[in-house]
């Protein structure tokens, strides 16, 4: 385009010079200059993503400024010693007694535990001002829910039954507790519990089914009552079913017979068979009898008992004049015939005092044998001796 413009120029500058009267001279061709092309555009660089930076530590969170003593109190809890403070369910780390400072004005909860004593008291806190807090303690408690695998079953809690699954919520005092679950046919389940004051506790029992087996009973009579543990299981021969493994006992009775009892072991799903046989009593009649040759026998110990106590007594008193009158003859030496005051006053009692002392001790044995005989004990003879069957 410049170079367009500087040839017209040129051109124009040329007629402008030349003569009037020349005539003009035939102009020389002008190379046309070549079109020059537009530039082209050049796409301005683009600048790279800046490079992520390095997350940073989080910033602090903005804690909210202390209340101005001019909005806030304190709090003074008297005791008892060594108790924890909690303020609006929050611990203050204060122990009484003590001071929770810079509480702020309005109405707060303040919680004292020591233990499983407990208290709570609602107080109203005036700014630059103390309340003081006396609390008094009480036994702490929280609500258990106790939960099983089979509704029905009977609930205890320290033994003593409170219901049937499912329960509600039963409110316990602090401290451990036992809960247990019973249901026929199913072991035991037990579970040990820990109560802290104010904070609720759930507890599942588990109940497996029992392993049972079967016993047949045939009893003779069939009058006769059956018994299962002590337990009364009706009369008569019976199947008695769903019985707990393990071992049992299972007992006859029927007035007028002795009664008979046979231990049992109970397997699972098999049946296990006792037989029981009861013997009459001995008539009325048979009794008396017995009684009467009981009594007899009795009258017969105590008789010869008291035989042998007179012949033992006798005895000693023989003993005892021979022994004086022994002493006499040694002084008699110097009068006639001592030979026969010793044989007549001497010789003679102590003679008779062993006879009776003999029959004494035969009278014993013979009231001992009596008195085993009343007491039921029957002697025989036998070729090494002699026994007792009862």
């Amino acid at each position: 385009m410049l170079g367009c413009l500087l040839s017209a120029a040129l051109l124009l500058h040329s007629a402008v010079a030349a003569p009037a009267a020349s005539p003009p001279a035939p102009a020389a061709p002008t190379a046309v200059p070549a079109p020059v092309a537009p530039p082209t555009a050049v796409p301005a660089p683009v600048a790279p993503p800046p490079a992520p930076q390095p997350a940073g530590p989080a910033p602090a969170p903005v804690t909210p400024p202390p209340p101005t003593p001019a909005a806030a109190g304190d709090v003074f809890v008297s005791g008892p010693a060594g108790a924890t403070l909690a303020l609006d369910g929050k611990p203050t780390g204060v122990v009484a007694p003590g001071m929770i400072k810079q509480v702020p004005a309005g109405t707060h909860i303040v919680a004292i535990r020591q233990g499983c004593m407990v208290s709570e008291q609602a107080i109203e806190v005036h700014a630059q001002a103390i309340e003081h807090v006396d609390p008094a303690m009480h036994m702490g408690s929280a609500a258990l829910t106790i939960t099983t695998n089979m509704d029905g079953a009977g609930i205890a809690v320290d033994g003593k039954p409170v219901g049937t699954a499912p329960l509600a919520p039963q409110a316990l005092a602090c401290g451990t507790h036992q809960i247990g679950a019973t249901l026929p046919g199913y072991l035991p389940a037990q579970a040990s519990v820990t109560i802290e004051p104010g904070q609720p506790l759930a507890v599942t029992l588990t109940l497996a089914r029992q392993q049972v087996g079967t016993i047949a009973v045939d009893v003779t009579p069939v009058t006769a009552a059956v018994y299962l543990d002590g337990e009364p299981e009706g009369s008569g021969p019976r199947t008695l079913g769903t019985i707990p493994i393990g071992p049992h006992s299972v007992t006859a009775r029927l007035r007028g017979y002795t009664e008979g009892s046979q231990p049992v072991i109970v397997a699972p799903d098999t049946i296990s068979r006792v037989t029981l046989s009861l013997a009459p009593l001995p008539s009325l009649h048979q009794r008396m009898a017995t009684s009467k040759v009981r009594w007899t026998k009795v009258g017969d110990a105590t008789g010869l008992t008291l035989i042998a106590g007179g012949a033992f007594t006798g005895a000693y008193l023989l003993n005892r004049s021979a022994q004086l009158n022994y002493a006499t003859y040694l002084q008699l030496n110097y009068q006639d015939s001592p030979e026969v005051y010793y044989k007549l006053y001497v010789q003679t009692p102590r003679t008779i005092s062993w006879v009776i002392a003999g029959t004494g001790a035969l009278c014993l044995l013979g009231s001992g044998v009596y008195w085993l005989e009343a007491g039921g004990v029957h002697l025989h003879a036998t070729p090494t001796g002699i026994a007792g069957t009862f």
